[in-house]
């Protein structure tokens, strides 16, 4: 036959866990943060060797969005260089 528990132990067990979830939450988090810093601090010691970073969340400067990779602008020349400036005055 089972207890019926005091609702006062209940009430602590159930705040014990839900701060449980939310230490493991927080912990989760800073484990992210500290990716994102690992990534960003990689990205800008090897920015000269990118072309770009497709990405949604990582601040960098040659960053565009998923889809945008294959399509560039007018002004997205390949390694930083103006292609027809460099055809103009190279190639002559």
């Amino acid at each position: 036959m089972m207890e019926k528990m005091n609702p006062v132990v209940t009430a602590l067990r159930d705040d014990i866990r839900r701060r449980q979830q939310v230490v493991q939450h927080i912990a989760s988090l800073e484990e992210q943060l500290d990716s994102d810093r690992i990534c960003g601090a990689w990205l800008a010691a090897h920015d000269a060797g990118l072309q770009c970073v497709v990405s949604e969340c990582i601040a960098c400067r040659r960053r565009v969005d998923f889809g945008h990779a294959q399509s560039p602008g007018l002004t997205d020349y390949p390694d930083d260089r103006d292609v027809i400036e460099f055809l103009t005055t190279s190639c002559l």
